[in-house]
């Protein structure tokens, strides 16, 4: 009888040597980040693309998150990251609410929730959390993999945009022989220090530039050459990204009107107005800037306008031209900023006086900047700014100006997928910190309690084998 009690003691410390061996080795692949992704598609893993690029970064990842401290961001926060980190141990993320810590977010130049800082050494990459229909932040994989991909490139991988250059468009002076007030001197300083590699294209003598280099053409005041048309339609049908500056039908040294613009942007539901855009607003009236010149304080939501919706600053446009919007569905144009309500487009001749003539004229609001994006199509996005002279030494410090011209270039030199390479939709399972000391308890007890659920099963069928093997007992 003590040999049995001893036998059957030694089986229970074995087994209880094994549920604690198991145990243990949960809790520490837990700890360890090991994960297993059994769901269809492995729809709760990175994509290879990104682990590839979190393995080219040169040092250890840093990630600040300028989102509200609330669920669900941290809860997807954590999921994301989180599987950032079982591909690069070394990463490390930090959450800041910038309403309970607003110094600290104006001290990394964030004016607005959303943000999300990536660093690696001392280069820094910035994207955002576009908002959710519940006003709640979304973390986005692709937008995560554009700014590794920022940082992997390294010095390299500036973006690269072509101010396009030919008699009748806004000139790119040089050091010696600055172009002046109505050149784009100036914004080609301002792109130089915010990293872009801005170059001057002659469309006329030279080869088009690569499909990932942004063009962006300002200012045609005659007729553009058949050839320059063609390119820059050939660069939108081939997923390049092209921003337009259009000035008014009366700028125009010849009576084109569009500058021989109109077919390309009407096959992307987008035509010039007419005339030229009055604005007899109190806002227009305080800037003291002269009817003639548009003031926009009405923003859409939009990538290339977010900045304006949390920090409202006024754009100011001399000579603007409205624009016309048609179509719908994912490519259609939306418009990014309107007129103010007292706003009229002038048809007639300009006498230097603000009379609105019901007969010819048009009231407001206008559209003044919209943008389209065919990407899903194969095709590419494009920005239109019904005015020029913004963006131009004499006025892009005037207000939000530079900021506008700023957002709008980084929306279209944002990288995108290209038809058929969609990835599945990323949906990250999220864990939140009571979920987690859960897992923990799980991984110490579940396996344990169900292998000692499983020993009584385990004493009947030695039982059932020792009479089964007795004399005279059961077959």
């Amino acid at each position: 009888m003590s040999a049995a009690r001893g036998q059957r003691l030694q089986i229970l410390l074995r087994a209880l040597s094994v549920l604690l061996a198991a145990g243990l080795l949960l809790f520490f692949a837990g700890r360890q980040r090991w994960r297993l992704d059994l769901s269809p598609s492995r729809q709760h893993s990175l994509e290879a693309r990104t682990a590839e690029l979190l393995a080219a970064l040169p040092a250890a990842p840093r990630i600040t998150l300028y989102l509200p401290d609330r669920e669900p961001e941290r809860s997807r926060a954590a999921a994301l990251f989180g599987a950032c980190q079982a591909r690069r141990p070394d990463l490390s993320w930090t959450l800041v609410d910038p309403g309970r810590e607003p110094a600290r977010a104006l001290a990394a130049g964030v004016e607005a929730p959303g943000e999300v800082l990536i660093e690696v050494g001392a280069a820094s990459q910035r994207f955002s959390a576009e908002r959710g229909p519940g006003g709640d932040y979304l973390l986005d994989e692709r937008a995560l993999a554009r700014a590794l991909r920022g940082l992997a490139r390294g010095a390299d991988g500036a973006p690269r945009l072509a101010l396009v250059q030919a008699p009748g468009l806004r000139p790119l002076g040089s050091a010696s022989q600055p172009a002046g007030p109505e050149g784009l001197d100036g914004l080609a300083a301002l792109l130089d220090a915010e990293g872009w590699q801005v170059d001057p294209w002659w469309a006329i003598s030279e080869p088009a530039p690569p499909r990932e280099t942004l063009l962006l053409l300002a200012g045609p005041h005659r007729r553009l050459p058949p050839r320059l048309l063609a390119a820059l339609d050939a660069h939108l049908g081939a997923g390049g990204a092209l921003c337009l500056l259009v000035d008014p039908a009366a700028e125009l040294a010849d009576s084109s009107g569009d500058a021989g613009l109109g077919p390309l942007l009407a096959g992307r539901g987008i035509a010039l107005g007419a005339g030229f855009v009055v604005d007899l607003s109190e806002e227009n009236l305080a800037l003291e800037r002269g009817f003639e010149v548009p003031v926009a304080t009405r923003y859409a939501p939009h990538p290339a306008t977010r900045s304006f919706l949390a920090r409202p600053e006024p754009t100011c446009f001399p000579l603007a031209r409205a624009l016309d919007l048609s179509g719908e569905g994912a490519g259609a144009p939306r418009a990014l900023l309107v007129s103010s309500d007292r706003s009229f487009e002038e048809r007639g001749p300009f006498d230097g006086s603000a009379h609105l003539d019901e007969r010819v004229d048009r009231r407001g609001p206008f559209v003044l900047a919209a943008a389209s994006d065919s990407s899903a199509q194969g095709g590419g996005p494009l920005l239109v700014v019904g005015d020029s002279h913004f963006v131009t030494a004499g006025q892009l410090d005037w207000y939000g100006n530079a900021r506008l011209i700023l957002g709008a270039l980084a929306w279209l030199g944002a990288d995108r997928v290209a038809p058929g390479g969609e990835p599945p939709p990323v949906s990250l399972l999220p864990i939140t910190r009571a979920g987690r000391q859960l897992y923990d308890l799980l991984s110490l007890l579940a396996l344990p309690l169900a292998l000692v659920a499983l020993w009584p099963l385990r004493l009947w069928l030695a039982r059932r084998g020792r009479r089964s093997a007795a004399p005279g007992g059961p077959p």
